[in-house]
């Protein structure tokens, strides 16, 4: 499937990304669940009351398919994958995997002058960083990350609550040639 500039999809990318032409898209901007190891819900009378999430993860989750694939195409990035297990438990593993196998097709359908902006949290942010370095250098990997967008979000105080509480959120940027160098600026912004 060739895509129309300027297309958004949101739902789950995977069966999306598969029917993708290969090389065919510029900028890839991902916001994935965070493994959080928390379940979320609408509240009762809003808008999208009803809706629920659910962020933990178990191998039950993933399709088994996945492992062997991500074996096959990238053993380094399995092995990274095992590595989180051993230090993080199955629920890591899980999410990796959920994560990695997208990531593969994102890097397939991905220009070599494109970029990826992947938005996560401090749970599994380093971790995302050694997936997508694991996925082989030429599309991904450590020579062409470039930099990390950090912010500091406050959410809205509880009721009854006189303090609030301040959540960090990270983005790093992946840029797929080294010509794609971009300057800086930093504005600290004060509240």
């Amino acid at each position: 499937m060739n895509v129309k500039n300027r297309t958004i999809f949101s739902n789950d990318n995977l069966p999306v990304l598969r029917g993708i032409d290969t090389e065919s898209i510029d900028l890839i901007y991902l916001d994935p669940p965070f493994n959080s190891n928390r379940n979320y819900a609408a509240p009762i009378g809003s808008d999208a009351a009803g809706a629920a999430f659910k962020d933990t993860w178990t191998l039950s989750d993933v399709d088994n398919a996945w492992h062997g694939e991500i074996a096959d195409r990238e053993p380094a990035l399995y092995q990274a994958i095992h590595a989180a297990e051993l230090t993080h438990g199955k629920g890591m593993k899980s999410y990796l995997i959920m994560m990695a196998v997208r990531l593969l097709e994102m890097k397939r359908v991905l220009k070599k002058t494109g970029s990826i902006y992947l938005h996560c949290a401090p749970t599994a942010s380093h971790y995302l960083k050694v997936t997508m370095d694991s996925i082989s250098d030429s599309i991904f990997g450590k020579n062409n990350y470039r930099s990390e967008i950090t912010w500091r979000r406050a959410t809205s105080t509880q009721k009854g609550s006189q303090h609030r509480s301040l959540r960090w959120e990270t983005m790093p940027i992946c840029f797929c040639i080294m010509q794609h160098l971009h300057q800086h600026r930093y504005v600290q912004k004060e509240n």
